[in-house]
Formats: C-alpha cells, sequence, structure tokens
C-alpha cells in the first residue's frame, strides 16, 4: 500500500530552521511523485479515471495519496515562512521541484508559451 511520503519532525519549540523548511518543501515534492508515479503505473490519469479507479483498492489507494499530498501542502503552506527563499535555495539542486513548488503557491507564474497541443492548435486559428 503507498504511503504518500514521510513528513519531516519538527525539532521542539525551536523557530524552524531553514534546512526544516527546505525538508518540508521535499516532503511535499515526495509526496506528488508518489501520486503522479501510482497514476502512471495504472496508465496514464485518464485510463486510470476510466478504469483503474474502479479496480478494488485502487481509488482508496489513490485518495490516501492524494491526502499525504494535502498534508504535505499544508505542513510546507503553514511550516514555512519564506516560500520564495525556500523555492531559490531549491533551484541550485531541483529546478523542476522548484519550479512545482513555485507555481503551486503562487510566486512564479506558468509560461503561456507552453503548454499543451490543444491549446498551442487553438491559438494557432
Amino acid at each position: 500500500m503507498p504511503t504518500g511520503g514521510e513528513m519531516p519532525e519538527e525539532k521542539g519549540n525551536q523557530e524552524k530552521s531553514f534546512e526544516y523548511e527546505v525538508a518540508l518543501a521535499q516532503a511535499l515534492l515526495n509526496a506528488i511523485n508518489e501520486r503522479n508515479d501510482f497514476v502512471h503505473r495504472q496508465g496514464g490519469f485518464d485510463t486510470f479515471a476510466e478504469a483503474g479507479q474502479y479496480t478494488p483498492g485502487m481509488k482508496e489507494a489513490y485518495d490516501q495519496l492524494e491526502k499525504a499530498v494535502g498534508d504535505a501542502r499544508e505542513a510546507f503552506d503553514t511550516g514555512v515562512s519564506d516560500k520564495a527563499a525556500v523555492v531559490e535555495q531549491m533551484k541550485k539542486t531541483d529546478e523542476m521541484g522548484a519550479k512545482t513548488i513555485a507555481l503551486m503557491f503562487g510566486l512564479e507564474k506558468p509560461n503561456k508559451n507552453v503548454g499543451s497541443a490543444i491549446r498551442r492548435f487553438f491559438k494557432g486559428q
């Protein structure tokens, strides 16, 4: 059964360290990746939505992973005082992860020039 990632432990009542905030970001990314990998293993989101979720245990497993993402997102949102600083630090080692978090929390705007093939198709008409 999927675990949904593990949240880092906070050390007592001490002020949250920057390392702890980066660990919260990593826990969020781990939860997102675990959920996305689960869906990918089911054949992708469309296949999972059409058939996989009706397989015994699959919807429950997905719901558990989705809850883990929500919990990790809330922990990051409430536990990180300067999200922009954490994202900047992450860019040094995990640019895609930093971009994911930046987009999730509105620290960066999506690139309008990059998108789905359908959007590009209709934009050209």
